[in-house]
């Protein structure tokens, strides 16, 4: 008689999905138990998956991993499964998994080349990885925490190709009292809506980061990080030595200066 069930795949990540499958086997009377066989092959690390599958079944007892018990081979029904919500997850969707691997997600900065790649055009993608570079760089030199620099860094523009229409009702009902900006501005706000609300992501620097990126009205070392890096990208291909140079020397006088280079170019004058 088959005494359990083990679901066996990439997990890259688990989703909630996967969960809700296993508590049908249970609920069938002829599994005692449901394992979880974490295939060797996946885009995040064996180990990551591994964690991730830990915190996804702690709350059920009769949920583990295929190592941490010993069943007869003829006792265990094993089952392939399809990605389901895997790939939604990867692509930013965290909320399609539990509160402890969405954490788990935010906090090894998992997954984020998938998420640029699925929500920004190609030119889109090439500039947030060229201005995340020169981010993680000038974090380094003030000694500003080089992965949330990173991650701030690659999700700064995850709305700026999103349709005028849909990010007008993202402003209409959230953010009413900046609908008023010009909606060149507005995927800042919208940004922080999806890094709060699909991806759940809980840094307070990396939000307020994402969120002030455009106008740089925020003080935070890492928000200015993010902002200076933004607006003098090696990628736009024109002379950044000179406000590199106070950047890397001051992270204040290099966002007062890339602000006020920003007004002249946004008035007509040379810069």
């Amino acid at each position: 008689m088959i005494k359990a069930v083990c679901l066996k795949g990439s997990f890259d990540p688990i989703t909630n999905q996967h969960i809700e499958l296993a508590k049908k086997f249970l609920k069938n009377k002829k599994f005692q138990i449901v394992f979880f066989r974490v295939d060797e092959k996946g885009i995040a690390s064996y180990k990551d998956r591994v964690e991730m599958v830990k915190l996804a079944i702690k709350p059920y007892r009769k949920m583990k991993l295929l190592c941490d018990c010993k069943f007869n081979k003829d006792e265990i029904q094993i089952i392939p499964i399809e990605e389901n919500d895997e790939k939604l997850v990867r692509e930013g969707h965290f909320n399609k998994t539990c509160n402890s691997v969405n954490f788990y997600l935010n906090n090894h900065i998992l997954y984020l080349d998938q998420i640029v790649d699925a929500w920004c055009i190609e030119k889109r993608a090439a500039h947030v990885r060229s201005m995340t570079k020169l981010a993680k760089e000038l974090a380094v030199i003030h000694h500003v925490d080089e992965k949330k620099a990173e991650q701030a860094g690659m999700l700064h523009d995850l709305c700026k190709n999103m349709e005028e229409e849909a990010a007008k009702q993202i402003m209409k009902f959230f953010y009413p009292q900046y609908i008023s900006l010009s909606p060149k501005i507005w995927h800042q706000f919208t940004a922080e809506y999806v890094l709060k609300h699909i991806m759940r992501l809980r840094d307070k620097k990396v939000i307020n980061a994402v969120r002030h990126h455009v106008l740089g009205d925020h003080k935070g070392n890492l928000s200015r990080i993010i902002f200076i890096a933004d607006k003098i990208d090696p990628g736009r291909g024109y002379n950044i030595d000179d406000q590199l140079a106070i950047a890397k020397r001051s992270l204040k006088e290099g966002a007062i200066d890339v602000k006020s280079n920003q007004q002249k170019f946004l008035k007509g004058e040379k810069v």
